[in-house]
């Protein structure tokens, strides 16, 4: 989040705060186009990679973060036809990213998506 929270930051400043300031900005491995992962998150959480942890017991707070919302795939790196969960019922894109959401009863998920 540290990438897109920055950008956010910067755009808010004047280019004469920005010329003062800043020399030179260099992100390491922000999620500028979004992740699928948080759409595994919302779906069914996630242990966070520790063994203890178990990614059900997870889910019911991770969903609430509104960042989680600001990680799922943009429309500036995917394609709208591209296919992002793919089910035996149905395959989600992110033109239905809204229906992928009601569908795992997270409608909530949606209110975060959008900006």
């Amino acid at each position: 989040m540290g990438g897109p929270m920055s950008l956010i930051f910067l755009q808010r400043q004047s280019q004469k705060w920005k010329d003062k300031y800043i020399n030179c900005l260099i992100t390491l491995s922000a999620v500028w186009g979004g992740s699928v992962k948080a759409l595994k998150v919302f779906a069914i959480g996630d242990d966070l990679g520790a063994y203890l942890l178990r990614q059900s017991i997870l889910k019911d707070e991770q969903i609430t973060n509104p960042s989680l919302g600001w990680l799922l795939p943009s429309r500036l790196f995917w394609k709208d036809t591209e296919i992002l969960v793919q089910s035996e019922q149905k395959n989600y894109t992110l033109l239905t990213l809204k229906d992928y959401l009601i569908d795992i009863n997270v409608p909530n998920g949606w209110e975060f998506r959008k900006r």
